[in-house]
């Protein structure tokens, strides 16, 4: 039954030569561009992400409170007697807009 299968196939690609190269082509540029856009997409991930870390660098350590946070002596404290000079705070919390009926946006 594949002997007779592949025969059959053998003379169709025979007698739709340009039929033929054209679907292979059609296939091979398909998966071409796929490709190109995957590359493309990692591309673009990595150099956001080296650019980020240029900008801001590259965090090793992380100190965090609760939601009341904690006195700015100890980022003071941190820097001065630590002697951590590449640290640097990061303020979080919620912001109100009267503008907006004191609508409450988390904001970084």
């Amino acid at each position: 039954m594949n002997l007779l299968l592949l025969r059959i196939g053998i003379q169709y690609l025979r007698r739709h030569k340009l039929q033929s190269l054209l679907l292979v082509v059609g296939v091979a540029l398909g998966v071409a561009v796929v490709i190109a856009i995957d590359l493309a997409n990692q591309s673009a991930r990595r150099g956001f992400e080296l650019s980020t870390q240029s900008i801001a660098g590259k965090a090793t350590h992380q100190i965090s409170a609760g939601p009341a946070g904690f006195s700015d002596s100890v980022y003071q404290r941190i820097r001065t007697e630590l002697g951590l000079r590449a640290s640097a705070p990061v303020v979080e919390g919620f912001v109100t807009v009267a503008e907006l009926g004191d609508r409450r946006d988390s904001k970084t």
